[in-house]
């Protein structure tokens, strides 16, 4: 079995109206953009914007931030190691809970009579909780892992002052991620 086509926007699917409209009150409670104060903008359009930006993130494939955080993992590293000296062996390697992060930077050009007039970045951060994944490592490269449970914590920050964060609840995600080709670790 293979894991469903899914994003990380999955995890949060069945909560995105509820999200969408924190963000935006988070937004109107705290305008981040005292930079943009004054300029001809349209209510609702920088806000928009930032949510575009969101979600747009959101739709990277689940499996490729996931991946990112496992190459980078030192007990996966250690056994694609041991591996390599072992051509043909398999190791079984539990994923014991435990939390990878992914951290964004997006950012907003404001456009005026086709002139940049501001640029707003802000830090978007990405916190999953997985429990119950099994990888399946063999010469020296990560051949599938089976899923588990998984959590969601995101938090969007402008100049390091947090405007908005959610926790979405734990998803069971099905299945197994299987890579072909296997990736070298």
């Amino acid at each position: 079995m293979t894991l469903p086509a899914a994003n990380l926007a999955t995890l949060a699917q069945p909560q995105a109206p509820v999200i969408e409209r924190e963000l935006r009150r988070a937004l109107e409670r705290e305008p981040p953009l005292a930079a943009l104060e004054g300029l001809p903008l349209a209510d609702g359009v920088l806000e928009e914007e930032i949510a575009r930006s969101v979600e747009e993130i959101l739709s990277q494939p689940l499996e490729d931030v996931l991946v990112a955080g496992w190459r980078k993992w030192g007990e996966i590293r250690r056994h694609a190691e041991a591996t390599r000296t072992q051509p043909g062996v398999v190791h079984v390697v539990p994923l014991v809970a435990h939390d990878l992060v992914s951290a964004h930077k997006p950012t907003i050009r404001v456009l005026l009579n086709d002139a940049a007039v501001a640029t707003v970045a802000f830090d978007l951060s990405l916190k999953f909780h997985l429990e119950g994944f099994r990888a399946t490592i063999r010469d020296g490269a990560l051949q599938s892992v089976k899923t588990g449970t998984a959590r969601l914590g995101v938090t969007l920050a402008y100049k390091s002052q947090e405007i908005w964060s959610h926790r979405f609840d734990a998803v069971a995600l099905p299945g197994e991620l299987t890579f072909d080709p296997a990736i070298e670790v």
